[in-house]
């Protein structure tokens, strides 16, 4: 079948591997090169250079609305285009012009956790089950019809990075088994959302990641992976923003006699800080302008934090 990708970060590449294997991809999208890192060299995303590998051409428009963005795509003639957190408005003029239109790799159990952030709202929901579908696209925000679906049970350690990278490898299993069945029956069968049951996400910002203290244990645990790695969850100590990398729920009762966000000691060392219902155990911890540390080690350094309020 030939398939034109279009697809950007990381965790997209196994979406493009698998497609490689069994298809031809005459064309690669994905967003244009950028500045990363502190010394902002200019990098190509990871699709890019795993298409590259691949000897794949690649385009990096900065609209697909462009008329000569839509010749190209036309004169490809792809029985199919494949999206995968590519990151671009795809206009109704592109929608319609494979044979199959353009499929889309969602993670998310659709019509719930529409919008641009469905594995971070998830973890911050505490969901048990989330999932991904593969869906048709249409003219509106993830409401096209649905091709196949797969449950994910969730573990209470998942980050939104690794749970997404979960997500799209299991949805590169379901594309693949998606575009099989079309091959073979020569139709796709889909299933329209049930509207009535949509639920929406919104984008975050880096405010987001400011955590309140009184907020509960759970919410606040939740919120650490949910944001990670970005945009991240921080607090403020002397007047420095300081990062809460990871954090672990409580297995002993807090000392209630001071106030949320209050920093204390624990037994063998730990960092604890008071929540809104109990504590959270902080295992990483990042201050501006420094490296990431355990605990133990950050405490060897800082050891005027102990009884300090964050926030």
């Amino acid at each position: 079948m030939n398939i034109i990708f279009m697809g950007t970060p990381d965790f997209a590449t196994p979406v493009l591997e698998r497609l490689h294997k069994h298809h031809r991809i005459p064309a690669v999208f994905t967003a244009p090169s950028k500045r990363t890192g502190r010394s902002q060299v200019m990098t190509n995303s990871p699709v890019q250079q795993r298409a590259e590998s691949y000897d794949i051409p690649v385009y990096t428009p900065k609209s697909l609305r462009l008329p000569d963005v839509q010749e190209l795509i036309e004169s490809i003639e792809p029985d199919l285009v494949v999206v995968a957190a590519y990151g671009l408005f795809i206009p109704d003029t592109i929608l319609t012009l494979p044979r199959l239109g353009c499929w889309n790799i969602h993670p998310s159990l659709l019509p719930k956790l529409r919008g641009p952030s469905p594995v971070v709202t998830s973890i911050l929901q505490r969901d048990i089950v989330t999932g991904v579908s593969i869906m048709k696209l249409d003219q509106n925000m993830d409401s096209g019809p649905i091709l196949a679906q797969h449950s994910y049970h969730m573990s209470f350690s998942e980050t939104a990075s690794s749970l997404t990278r979960s997500l799209f490898e299991i949805g590169a299993d379901l594309l693949h088994d998606c575009i099989a069945r079309a091959d073979r029956d020569k139709l796709v069968e889909t299933i329209a959302q049930n509207d009535a049951e949509a639920t929406f996400t919104s984008k975050q910002t880096k405010e987001d990641g400011l955590i309140n203290w009184d907020s509960t244990s759970q919410d606040i645990e939740a919120q650490i992976r949910a944001y990670t790695p970005w945009p991240g969850s921080f607090t403020y100590w002397n007047g420095k923003i300081l990062k809460i990398l990871s954090a672990n729920l409580p297995t002993a009762d807090s000392d209630r006699q001071f106030p949320t966000g209050t920093v204390t000691k624990g037994p063998g060392g730990t960092l604890n800080i008071l929540t809104g219902n109990s504590q959270i155990e902080v295992s990483m911890v990042q201050l501006e302008g420094k490296k990431a540390m355990k605990p133990e080690e950050f405490l060897l350094g800082y050891p005027s934090i102990i009884g300090a309020k964050l926030g």
